[in-house]
């Protein structure tokens, strides 16, 4: 299930009618096992301030309880369902119906869709009722549907079988050069941008060992980085706990009722979750996407292997260095003269910047460094008012 942030509906553009999320936002967080109640803090105190259109929750109707060798529960129980009931270790039907008003509750994840004739889909798709209005969504909204279709290109059910009952997930990635990235997307016979769902990892995958996950932080947050910043599909972002073993249920008590996470004072989380959303380099990333939506990828560069760099339109840029030297060059970034921020690097505070500040000049370009001894192996800046610090640029920026 997914639910969606959101206050009003002055929505006029196709991606955000299909979605029902803000005209500014298109990106879905995976809250994976979070209680009902902490989701719903979550949403008020950081989703929807730093600009996260949705969520995913875990599954919420009553499951088969399933107890590993150690007595500790596992995560999958929660998709053995076993009633209609409401009542799982996130919460109670009173705790779901507070989470779901407090964050808006439109969109609905079909688990293992390629299991399912798409025509029986069809038929159960066209029983669901449209959204309250009482919410601010327009009469005869239907809600956002996203269905897991697992291809690798070899399959014998393909994800255009489905496209036509809503989005699809995107399993296929890369680990080739980043040059390659030029034509990332449709051109690699991906699914239409217009029906895919893209995520570097899921709570499947993330367990699989073949995907990047939080436990390699450095190219992970490059790769997170890369699809926000790209306009192709709806992106979804993997907030985790940690784990030790493919089974391991989310932190727990003695009595295995889950442990909610605490909030370190850099926004970080604790008491064995991950919060991969919360990382600075993830949701500012966030906040990039929403400034430079309706764009596209522009004044591409690369060094003929893992040094590339693009902006979207006149409203973003970012960089990356996959090699074992220095990016050290200047670049077209499209933006409007001025100082700006990386995102990556740190925040704007006030007139300053916690992290490294870049220079665009008249005509666009700035000078470009990123060590390969970085903590990160990105830089970003943007027109928003997350970033810039002074520019000069005309309302159409606005």
């Amino acid at each position: 299930m997914v639910l969606i942030l959101r206050a009003c509906s002055c929505d006029h553009h196709h991606h955000h009618r299909r979605t029902n999320q803000l005209p500014d936002r298109s990106t879905i967080v995976h809250l994976f096992e979070w209680k009902w109640k902490d989701i719903a803090e979550e949403c008020e105190r950081f989703l929807a301030p730093k600009g996260y259109g949705g969520v995913q929750i875990s599954p919420p109707s009553e499951n088969v309880i399933i107890n590993l060798s150690n007595g500790k529960r596992t995560w999958y129980e929660r998709y053995q369902v076993m009633s209609y009931k409401l009542d799982t270790r996130s919460g109670d039907r009173d705790d779901f119906v507070n989470m779901t008003t407090r964050c808006n509750k439109v969109g609905v994840r079909v688990d293992a869709a390629k299991h399912m004739w798409p025509r029986d889909l069809r038929e159960i798709y066209s029983r669901l009722r449209t959204l309250n209005t009482d919410y601010g969504f327009p009469p005869n909204t239907k809600p956002y549907i996203y269905q897991e279709v697992i291809y690798f290109g070899n399959e014998a059910i393909k994800p255009e079988e489905y496209t036509t009952l809503g989005d699809v997930t995107e399993f296929r990635a890369s680990r080739n050069a980043l040059k390659w990235l030029v034509s990332w997307g449709e051109q690699w016979g991906l699914s239409p941008s217009d029906t895919a769902l893209t995520f570097i990892d899921n709570h499947d995958t993330q367990r699989s060992g073949n995907v990047l996950t939080y436990r390699e932080s450095r190219p992970y947050k490059a790769a997170v980085a890369f699809m926000l910043a790209h306009p192709y599909g709806v992106p979804r972002i993997m907030s985790s706990y940690a784990f030790h073993s493919t089974d391991q249920g989310p932190p727990s008590d003695d009595k295995e009722n889950i442990i909610s996470p605490s909030i370190n004072e850099d926004d970080t989380c604790g008491n064995g979750w991950v919060c991969e959303h919360r990382w600075r380099q993830i949701y500012q990333m966030v906040a990039f996407r929403n400034a430079v939506r309706y764009t596209a990828v522009q004044n591409w560069w690369d060094n003929g292997s893992c040094q590339i760099a693009f902006s979207r339109g006149e409203k973003g840029f970012i960089a990356f260095n996959g090699e074992a030297y220095p990016l050290n060059a200047t670049l077209k970034t499209g933006l409007p003269k001025g100082e700006y921020c990386d995102v990556i690097t740190g925040k704007k505070r006030g007139n300053s910047c916690t992290g490294t500040k870049v220079i665009v000049n008249d005509n666009g370009l700035a000078d470009v460094y990123i060590s390969n001894h970085a903590e990160d192996m990105h830089l970003a800046i943007h027109v928003g008012i997350e970033n810039e610090l002074k520019k000069e640029y005309d309302s159409k920026y606005q």
